[in-house]
C-alpha cells in the first residue's frame, strides 16, 4: 500500500497516489498568486513552468517508455490475453525462447523460457509493435532480425501473414486478442508446407492462468 504523507489516506498503487497528489494537495495557482508579493506576471510565468515540468514528470514516471512513443496503446494491465505464434524464416523457426527474447517489455512479451505464446498485458497492441520490442522490425514487405539479417519480398520468395488458419494482409497493423493463432512466413512455400508450418502453432494460450 501507498500512503499520503498529508492526509494518510492509502492507495493500492502508487501511479493512484501520484494523482491524488496532484488533484488534491497542489495548490491552485489562483491562490497562489494571491498570497505572493511577485508581480502576477513574473509568478504565472513561474508556475507555468513548473506545472508543465509536473505535468512531464508524471507523464514519463506513470507510463513506460514504449507507451510514449506510441500512441494507442493502454496503461499496463489495463488487459492480459495470451497468443499461440510461430514465425518461419525460409523454412527455420525462429526461437524465441532464448533469454535475451525473455520479457523485455512490460506491454507485450514472451515469458518463462517459452517462445511459443505472446502475453499482452495492455490494450491497442499491435503484432509490430511486439517484434519491434524484441528489437526486430516486421511488415508487409520485410522481416528484419534484431541482428540486422532481413527476409524482404524478392522473386517467388515473400512474407506471409496467417491468423487464425486464414491468409490476412493486416500484417505489422492487425491488433493482437486473445487466443490469436498467427503465423508469420517468409520464402517460397507451397501450401502443403505453409499448413505443415500452420500445424506446430501451439494450443497453449487456452492453458494459461491469467494472473
Amino acid at each position: 500500500m501507498f500512503k499520503c504523507e498529508k492526509c494518510e489516506r492509502e492507495f493500492e498503487t502508487e501511479d493512484a497516489l501520484k494523482q491524488h497528489t496532484q488533484d488534491k494537495h497542489m495548490e491552485k495557482v489562483e491562490e497562489i498568486v494571491k498570497k505572493s508579493k511577485i508581480p502576477k506576471a513574473t509568478l504565472f510565468y513561474v508556475l507555468a513552468i513548473v506545472a508543465v515540468v509536473a505535468a512531464f514528470y508524471f507523464y514519463t514516471t506513470t507510463l513506460s517508455p514504449e507507451q510514449i512513443l506510441v500512441s494507442g496503446i493502454g496503461a499496463v494491465g489495463s488487459t492480459h490475453e495470451h497468443v499461440d505464434f510461430k514465425v518461419y524464416l525460409n523454412g527455420v523457426p525462429i526461437d524465441l525462447s532464448q533469454s535475451i527474447y525473455q520479457v523485455r517489455s512490460p506491454i507485450v512479451h514472451v515469458e518463462g523460457g517459452d517462445g511459443d505464446i505472446i502475453h499482452k498485458h495492455a490494450t491497442g497492441v499491435k503484432v509490430g509493435f511486439f517484434f519491434q520490442t524484441l528489437g526486430m522490425k516486421f511488415n508487409s514487405t520485410c522481416f528484419i532480425l534484431d541482428t540486422g539479417e532481413q527476409f524482404c519480398n524478392e522473386g517467388d520468395k515473400t512474407l506471409k501473414f496467417y491468423l487464425n488458419g486464414q491468409r490476412s494482409d493486416l500484417f505489422d497493423n492487425y491488433e493482437l486478442t486473445d487466443l490469436d493463432k498467427i503465423l508469420i512466413s517468409y520464402g517460397n512455400e507451397s501450401e502443403s508446407q505453409i499448413q505443415s508450418q500452420l500445424a506446430t502453432i501451439t494450443d497453449k494460450a487456452r492453458t494459461i492462468p491469467r494472473t
